[in-house]
């Protein structure tokens, strides 16, 4: 039903004399929210039962590393200012921030507490020490639960 995680391509934007608009997400969720990330902050290091989230970056970088649950191994995205990646659920993602960063995060289910840990696993993927090794695809990881 998902594809593993990507960088999307964006719609063609409409633009004219006032400016433009750029569509994000064009299908249907719950939440979205901003969130701000400090330098040398690790997010995530979880997976969803349900949820999905797309990652749009408003400002600064984001390291992005996922579990491909079909090949078996780790991969990496290096995302900028005006990029944007899809999160399916039950796929292990972390993120990593080298600098301040600012993010949109369009979810589907809502972000409340209780519903937020419901459907989230938490697990030990990627962290200071490991991070290298994974952005080089010579992490190896196991996941047995998501199988």
């Amino acid at each position: 039903m998902y594809n593993k995680s990507v960088i999307l391509p964006f719609e063609q934007s409409k633009e004219d004399e006032r400016g433009y608009i750029k569509s994000i997400i064009n299908q249907p969720s719950t939440n979205t929210s901003i969130i701000m990330c400090k330098p040398g902050s690790v997010r995530a290091n979880h997976y969803h039962l349900k949820d999905w989230h797309y990652m749009y970056v408003l400002e600064g970088k984001m390291d992005y590393f996922f579990f491909d649950n079909q090949l078996g191994k780790v991969c990496y995205f290096s995302l900028e200012k005006d990029q944007i990646i899809f999160t399916p659920p039950m796929e292990v993602h972390a993120t990593f921030f080298s600098e301040q960063t600012k993010l949109i995060v369009v979810s589907y289910l809502p972000r409340d507490e209780a519903s937020y840990e419901a459907d989230t696993r938490r697990v030990e993927f990627i962290n200071v020490k490991n991070m290298e090794l994974a952005k080089q695809g010579k992490l190896s990881c196991h996941f047995p639960e998501l199988k």
